[in-house]
């Protein structure tokens, strides 16, 4: 048994701090995470010849467990969406199948089969269900492009294909792994994305360093981690505080920019399986829409395109725009995970104010490590490196994106 017993809608729910910088929406308290105990999965049943069904697999074929999603005899396929979605289909019939259960990104479900009654999707053995829904609005008081456009989801489903295929070809760090997301529909312009996740415990990286809502007394679980790695090694804290949450994350990242694409690892995407020791194991990457290739990689090395007829602009970046994602996941992304995890081990007493500096100067000299490994100093279009990093929000770049890292 893992000694993590925390389920992780439980962490996505309630072991989440981030109302320091972003509120909850003014969404009635079943749409919020910590508020809400689940609702009726929500369907809309749609002709048949109106809904488009992508899969993943290189032959377009459908994984058993979507089979439900189609009625043959009715002509119709069950679209899923999001309760705030529901005037947009007053003329249609919705269904209710299943239970959903409101993660740290209000838009993004776990989705729980019902065990009697009609189901729509199976879930696959060892695995769970996370359902990306479009909404046309964004969030009341919370800025932000909530929509999940056809582009989007058509840019998911290719990089899916590609990125198992790199993760299955070793090219990536053995830390790495690709939560797919298998099958995605449209519907005019509004699309939804099935995602499927290992049904391990997993840790989003929020969580390690956010107090628990209903236990607020309980250890934080960076340093709870810290701790129990210690009683099993006997290793420097300072060094086993790299080897676990710095090496991981700086070397899934880096690899997967030497193969030409770059992860958005900020603290919701990044997901942790830990060892009985408290050793990472693995690092899972959710949510493709931020992933970027570079198209001059691809070019450089007599790759093909990702996408038919390739023109979409949510897939590729040039090398200069590709370049600054790269500073943003390495100073804002990255640096926001570190950073909130030296306060809370601050907090526990693990590591005195003093240490800290010590500690900054062992991640860059990681950074460094991983960079050399990788041979990034022959790479020209990284030479420059930003100073601030500025995360596009929206329509603009907002004041409180500008982050000033401490590990380069």
């Amino acid at each position: 048994m893992n000694f993590i017993q925390e389920d992780l809608i439980y962490l996505e729910q309630f072991v989440n701090d981030r109302r320091r910088s972003s509120p909850p929406p003014d969404i009635s308290p079943f749409l919020i995470p910590e508020t809400s105990s689940g609702y009726p999965m929500l369907w809309v049943a749609l002709p048949k010849d109106e809904v488009i069904i992508f899969s993943d697999r290189a032959n377009g074929e459908l994984p058993s467990y979507c089979h439900g999603l189609m009625d043959e005899k009715r002509r119709v396929v069950h679209f899923p969406i999001h309760p705030l979605q529901v005037d947009a289909y007053k003329k249609n019939r919705i269904i209710r199948s299943g239970k959903a259960f409101i993660s740290a990104s209000y838009r993004t479900i776990f989705y729980q089969p019902d065990k009697d009654s009609k189901k729509l999707l199976f879930q696959p053995p060892g695995c769970r269900i996370m359902l990306k829904l479009h909404l046309d609005n964004p969030l009341p008081g919370i800025q932000g492009d909530r929509r999940l456009s056809p582009e989007i989801v058509l840019k998911c489903l290719s990089l899916s294909r590609e990125l198992s295929l790199l993760e299955k070809s070793g090219k990536l760090n053995s830390y790495l792994r690709i939560i797919t997301e298998e099958v995605g529909l449209i519907h005019e312009n509004r699309g939804a994305l099935i995602r499927i996740l290992p049904d391990l415990p997993l840790v989003p990286a929020f969580s390690l360093s956010s107090p628990d809502i209903k236990n607020p007394k309980k250890e934080i679980l960076v340093a709870a981690i810290l701790r129990k790695a210690k009683e099993a090694t006997g290793a420097d804290m300072i060094e086993l505080f790299g080897s676990i949450f710095i090496e991981p994350l700086v070397f899934s990242l880096l690899s997967a920019f030497r193969q030409g694409f770059s992860l958005e690892m900020h603290m919701q995407n990044v997901l942790m399986h830990f060892s009985e020791q408290g050793l990472v194991e693995n690092v899972y990457y959710r949510d493709l829409e931020g992933v970027i290739f570079s198209r001059e990689f691809r070019y450089k090395h007599g790759l093909p395109e990702l996408f038919s007829n390739d023109n979409n602009p949510e897939l590729f970046r040039n090398s200069d725009k590709f370049r600054k994602y790269f500073n943003r996941n390495i100073d804002h992304d990255l640096g926001r995970i570190f950073e909130n995890l030296l306060i809370a081990l601050n907090r526990s007493n693990l590591f005195r104010t003093k240490e800290i500096p010590l500690i900054v100067k062992y991640i860059r000299k990681i950074i460094h490590k991983a960079m050399q490994k990788y041979n990034f100093n022959q790479w020209a279009f990284l030479n420059h490196w930003l100073r601030v990093s500025r995360t596009p929000y929206g329509k603009g770049i907002h004041p409180s994106h500008y982050y000033f890292c401490k590990f380069r």
